[in-house]
């Protein structure tokens, strides 16, 4: 068994695209570290800490490989599938930047990481055996940023990241392109004679509260910069969508240039779109 530091370079970019790209697995375009790699083998995912911070770096996952496929329609066409009971995930908002512990891993071949910030990412893009000492300096960093046992779940760190932009794009940007996106529906409403309450602070799962004469809407806003209708929703706003007759989603498009919404009833959105999870909360049974 070999343990290796790879870098996720494009981990912000597949979360954003892909939302369950936060698996037990990762992509390489690298042929020869595929044929390397062998099953039981760890990986030990890095990855820059996205626009909020983008001088420091996380550890974002441990995958023991389980398993190795090749899909020759992807432009990382080799994959590295992790066994789920041995892999673990990290808690990215709780941890402090790995800056300090990379520079202290010795590796296989003796070359030391001595770059700092963003020019880091640069030393990592040949994947590096990692020696017996630097597995354990790994294994005792992450035991502290375990998700199994971190206070803070992923679906929380997402949907925290959404409101401070955390990855997802400039934080001022997302904010234009949420209040943008909000404006554009209270205007379709107000100009058809709805009253408009901005319930947001409340966290109902679900932004404004709109009544026109006996009629009550429950109205979620996504707001999306360019014109894919693709986006982070929580598992509060699915709930609400899926047993709230009331609830509205609206989706805007291009809403800091040239906002297109659509209007969708909560089963009309459950229908249309793919949900994909990010994560599950487990309780004990009984």
């Amino acid at each position: 068994m070999s343990d290796f530091l790879v870098y996720w370079k494009e981990y912000w970019s597949d979360l954003r695209t892909k939302q369950g790209a936060r698996n037990y697995y990762w992509q390489t375009a690298k042929r020869s570290f595929y044929e390397q790699a062998r099953p039981k083998d760890r990986l030990w995912v890095v990855v820059s800490a996205g626009n909020a911070h983008p001088n420091e770096w996380r550890l974002v996952q441990l995958i023991v490989i389980r398993d190795k496929q090749i899909d020759t329609r992807l432009a990382r066409p080799y994959e590295m599938i992790g066994n789920r009971k041995s892999s673990q995930r990290f808690d990215i908002e709780a941890q402090p930047d790995l800056s300090s512990l990379l520079h202290k891993l010795e590796f296989a071949s003796g070359k030391r990481i001595t770059a700092r910030g963003r020019a880091i990412g640069n030393t990592l893009q040949a994947i590096r055996r990692l020696t017996a000492s630097d597995a354990v300096l790994l294994n005792r960093y992450s035991g502290n940023f375990n998700l199994s046992t971190a206070e803070q779940s992923l679906s929380v760190w997402i949907e925290r990241a959404i409101k401070t932009g955390a990855g997802f794009g400039n934080p001022e940007t997302n904010r234009k392109v949420e209040r943008a996106a909000i404006s554009c529906v209270t205007e379709w409403y107000e100009s058809r004679g709805w009253q408009v309450q901005s319930v947001e602070i409340e966290k109902l799962g679900f932004d404004l509260l709109c009544v026109r004469r006996s009629i009550e809407e429950h109205v979620e806003v996504k707001g999306i910069q360019g014109d894919l209708p693709a986006f982070i929703i929580t598992a509060r706003e699915v709930r609400q969508a899926q047993k709230n007759p009331r609830f509205v989603l609206w989706v805007v498009t291009s809403a800091l240039k040239n906002p297109q919404a659509v209007r969708f009833v909560g089963k009309e959105f459950v229908k249309s779109f793919d949900l994909t999870p990010l994560a599950f909360k487990a309780v004990p049974k009984g």
